[in-house]
């Protein structure tokens, strides 16, 4: 009798010693696992929780090794995913479900890769995508959906990769866009359509890459614009349209850069603008025309594309308008300005793009109409004002952009009209008033 009890209870101790409980906790004591442990290797009956207590998954382990039917749960509680493992790998039917208990998805394993048609569901219960999967890539004919039941894309699946011509819609059932895939890279022609069902855009696809003659299209289905790209760049001549037909732009593209000569035209397939463009901006002498034909601007720009040199504008009956230099981007020395007439308006000069020093304006009879002086943009000093008839308007100070100091306003006639002074722009003090003839009548005072 001794002999078998101490034979039991040695057994006992050796299969103590390879199978121990085991209990892990989160930080604040709640319970994460429980299971068993032999030879440091997790056997039988395991469960995980949430943190909040519930149930995370439960299953049991042979060797260290999932096997048999393993749940795995919500929060909520309901069941999130359940399936067969085999020696540590899915085996069999699977399924997983959203929330609210819906199906997620459904489909087989076969040793831990997903094997023949899976499933795949919005929460509602509304198909999403199914397909073939074999040995883990999908294969096949694969079909995506929208939630209102209608098809969202089509195609075909070789080596886990898009492959073969697809089919993408909108969610009214539209065709969007179609095209061939070779194992995920795009490849020849595709087409995509708007919303209206009208084709928007068409061209070539080589090595993933744009290639060949593309042609974009208005919603109406006229053509917009139309060119060549060479292994996804823009190249060669490139045209651009306006909805009613008639030429927008056109010119060449080389290495993503707009090239060579350019023109421009208004929407009644007059000329707008042409010159050369050079890495994307225009360099040399431009021409601008108005829409009647008749010449606009004559610019240049620098090979880097800044406003250089002399600058002519002219008016829409093609007489002078102005002109004058431009240094590096900015408005210098003298301008000329001249009305429609071709008469001499307005001149002065500019200093690093500012209006600075003397300006004179005259009326269209070529009469001195005012002069002033500008510090940078900023009218400073005595400005004087006159009259068609010559005789002087008016007379005063600006400082720093504003009328300054003391002001004298005359008739017509020449004689004295009022006089006072300003502030910041502003009347302040005695302000006289004189009549026809000069003779003192009142003050205000401001």
């Amino acid at each position: 009798m001794k002999s078998i009890l101490f034979l039991i209870l040695f057994a006992g101790t050796i299969n103590a010693a390879y199978s121990q409980k085991h209990k892990e906790y989160y930080a604040d004591g709640t319970l994460k696992e429980a299971g068993k442990y032999k030879e440091e290797k997790p056997v039988g009956k395991w469960l995980f929780y949430y943190q909040n207590g519930e149930v995370l998954a439960e299953g049991k382990y042979k060797n260290g090794e999932k096997v048999g039917i393993w749940n795995y749960y919500h929060e909520t509680k309901t069941l999130m995913e359940t399936g067969n493992f085999v020696e540590g790998k899915k085996d069999g039917e699977w399924i997983s479900y959203h929330d609210n208990g819906k199906v997620m998805s459904q489909g087989a394993f076969l040793l831990g890769e997903e094997t023949g048609v899976w499933r795949y569901y919005y929460r509602l219960g509304i198909l999403k995508s199914e397909g073939q999967f074999d040995e883990g890539a999908q294969v096949g004919v694969w079909s995506y959906y929208y939630e209102n039941g209608q098809m969202k894309e089509t195609g075909l699946w070789k080596e886990n990769k898009n492959h073969g011509v697809w089919k993408f819609y909108y969610e009214d059932g539209i065709l969007k866009k179609t095209g061939s895939w070779n194992l995920g890279i795009q490849e020849g022609v595709w087409s995509y359509y708007n919303a209206l069902g009208n084709l928007e855009e068409r061209g070539e696809w080589k090595n993933g890459k744009a290639e060949g003659l593309w042609e974009y299209y208005f919603p109406a289905g006229k053509l917009k614009e139309a060119g060549r790209w060479q292994s996804g760049t823009q190249t060669g001549e490139w045209t651009y349209y306006y909805g009613n037909g008639f030429v927008k732009m056109r010119g060449n593209w080389t290495d993503g850069f707009n090239v060579d000569i350019w023109s421009y035209y208004y929407e009644n397939g007059n000329i707008q603008k042409t010159g050369e463009r050079a890495n994307g901006h225009e360099i040399g002498l431009w021409t601008y025309y108005h829409q009647n034909g008749n010449k606009k601007e004559e610019v240049n720009f620098s090979s880097n594309g800044v406003e250089t040199g002399v600058w002519k504008k002219y008016h829409e009956n093609g007489n002078l308008a102005q002109e004058g230099e431009w240094i590096a981007g900015k408005q210098n020395g003298r301008w000329k300005y001249y009305n429609e007439k071709g008469t001499f308006v307005e001149e002065g000069y500019w200093k690093d793009g500012n209006q600075n020093g003397v300006w004179l304006y005259y009326y269209d009879s070529g009469k001195l109409k005012n002069q002033g002086n500008w510090e940078m943009g900023v009218q400073s000093g005595e400005w004087m004002y006159y009259y068609a008839n010559g005789k002087l308007m008016e007379h005063g100070f600006w400082k720093d952009g504003k009328q300054d100091g003391k002001w004298i306003f005359y008739h017509e006639n020449g004689k004295k009209q009022r006089e006072g002074k300003f502030r910041n722009s502003d009347r302040y003090g005695e302000w006289k008033e004189f009549n026809l003839s000069g003779i003192y009548t009142e003050s205000k005072y401001y």
